[in-house]
């Protein structure tokens, strides 16, 4: 952060204090946010080159945290604005990318083999070549391709297709329960007395 940025958000955090206007606290609030926009996207750029997601969208998410350190910080604590608001930016940076992360997780051995597979299946080599290439047996190749082609989970009650209304559904191998008492016998009641 430039040393006349961090001057002129100084004096707009002072200025911001002293408004009472909503209209005034506003603009400032929106200036407040506009010139150390610098800091969001120098942090989304580190996060941005390891190519998992699109720079422009981490920097609409690090906004966010710079709206949340301008709302909460207090000048009067001495602490620099930038030290505060870091680690607001780059946990939203973060909680975004944690929750847009992939369910299952491909173990570490296996992603430099992924990685020749997904090369090997964009230039549309047979499985044979797969197999010999990343040390896949040929009979697992097909659902090797399935876990890199489609990494995201479905529901276990996910509908099969479009428009079906059938639900996969694990069922239930245990054996029923065996009751631990004796059932009592069902009477039946009517107008000429008691019947079992």
């Amino acid at each position: 952060m430039s040393r006349e940025i961090r001057i002129q958000t100084q004096e707009l955090f002072a200025r911001l204090r002293t408004q009472l206007k909503a209209a005034d606290y506003k603009r400032t609030r929106d200036t407040l946010i506009l010139i150390n926009l610098g800091l969001v996207e120098k942090i989304a750029g580190r996060y941005a080159q390891d190519g998992v997601e699109v720079f422009e969208d981490l920097v609409q998410v690090g906004v966010i945290g710079l709206i949340k350190a301008v709302d909460r910080y207090n000048p009067a604590k001495g602490t620099a604005f930038s030290s505060y608001a870091v680690p607001y930016i780059r946990g939203e940076i973060l909680h975004h990318r944690r929750d847009r992360a992939v369910t299952l997780k491909i173990p570490r051995s296996w992603s430099d083999r992924f990685t020749l597979l997904r090369q090997l299946y964009d230039e549309r080599a047979s499985h044979a070549a797969m197999a010999s290439a990343t040390r896949i047996p040929i009979d697992q190749i097909p659902q090797a391709l399935n876990a890199l082609l489609r990494p995201d989970c479905l529901s276990l009650d996910a509908p099969l297709a479009a428009g079906l209304t059938d639900c996969w559904e694990l069922p239930d191998s245990r054996p029923p329960p065996e009751p631990d008492w004796e059932p009592e016998p069902v009477y039946e009641v009517s107008c000429w007395g008691l019947a079992q």
